[in-house]
């Protein structure tokens, strides 16, 4: 009789399955849905001929790549703009991943995407971005992760200027008021705190994240956000004190942002060094640290382009978690 032969599994296999034997099923099926989410991205984005740069080496001290956030109109140019500056590229994209611990992997924005794209301008980057969020919920319906009653994701989605759902909303039309002062007044009127330096911009920001945005349960795009806090995006034509820039929110829940890229050296310092997000914001949240740096690959010669950033865990989170399912109800 032949000896049975003993196989030894080595840890690095086993502990892996231990770990997620200890997660409950419920956070698995996060997990799970997040990689199919990530695969969804990757094949649209290649589809659509951008490279990815993830293994590219383009931020070797970490200092290109802001925290894993989306933030309204103060997004911090992703380092997928060096290769589009550097001429390495007209399309690229990169899947940033912040590891948190299993417990947050799936609530936050633990898994982004950052896109540039050379010769377009933000209604490419919106639609771009619509596209991804369709397309991965797609992938979660067709893998059976998406629940029952989810928000419908499906392209085309709502598109309104800011100054439009501020108005819709509170009855305050901000495109008549022209000074700092009548804004202060009309936003501290409305409930928003007032410290009493804010400017236009600011105010129509504060009324539109503490009135309106929770409100905004199906898919929409807020788009020609105030030009102070959008600090590398192109000023609108029509409204100097706008910028060509959007926010895509889904259930009261900013989703991704974007715009068209400020590509003057001399502008954009002129703007970052007078563009203030208040007091209580701090120098990281106002990217000032990446100032510099980027005003330096201005200089070396940018063409014009668009830039997003895109949070994977929240377009998953909309699908698939109860408690998404709970607010849109």
């Amino acid at each position: 009789m032949r000896k049975r032969q003993t196989v030894e599994v080595s840890d690095d296999v086993v502990e892996p399955k231990r770990m997620m034997e200890r997660i409950p099923v419920e956070r698995q099926r996060k997990l799970v849905a997040c990689s199919e989410a990530v695969a969804a991205i990757r094949t649209l984005m290649n589809s659509q001929r951008f490279q990815d740069v993830e293994t590219w080496v383009l931020d070797p001290d970490g200092n290109t790549m802001p925290g894993p956030e989306v933030q309204l109109g103060t997004m911090t140019v992703p380092g997928v703009v060096v290769p589009i500056a550097d001429g390495l590229s007209d399309r690229a994209y990169r899947i940033k991943h912040t590891y948190m611990g299993a417990r947050e992997l799936c609530q936050g924005q633990s898994i982004l995407v950052d896109t540039a794209r050379a010769y377009a301008d933000w209604r490419d980057m919106m639609a771009l971005g619509e596209r991804l969020i369709g397309s991965v919920a797609q992938r979660l319906c067709e893998a059976g992760l998406t629940l029952a009653g989810a928000i419908e994701l499906s392209p085309p989605f709502a598109s309104k200027s800011i100054l439009a759902v501020v108005r819709q909303e509170t009855g305050v039309d901000f495109s008549e008021i022209e000074t700092d002062d009548d804004a202060r007044r009309r936003t501290s009127s409305l409930g928003c705190d007032i410290v009493g330096h804010e400017t236009w911009g600011q105010c129509v920001t504060s009324v539109f994240v503490n009135k309106v945005a929770p409100k905004l349960t199906a898919p929409v795009h807020v788009t020609h956000i105030p030009k102070i806090i959008s600090r590398s995006a192109v000023a609108d034509q029509h409204d100097s004190r706008l910028a060509e820039c959007f926010a895509t929110y889904i259930n009261g829940r900013l989703i991704s942002s974007g715009c068209s890229l400020l590509n003057d050296p001399i502008k954009y310092c002129e703007r970052t060094s007078s563009t203030g997000l208040g007091h209580a914001e701090s120098a990281h949240d106002r990217g000032e640290g990446h100032d510099e740096e980027f005003a330096a690959v201005l200089e070396s010669g940018m063409p014009p382009a668009a830039v997003m950033r895109l949070a994977i865990g929240r377009i998953v989170s909309q699908c698939v978690d109860h408690s998404a399912e709970q607010r849109a109800a």
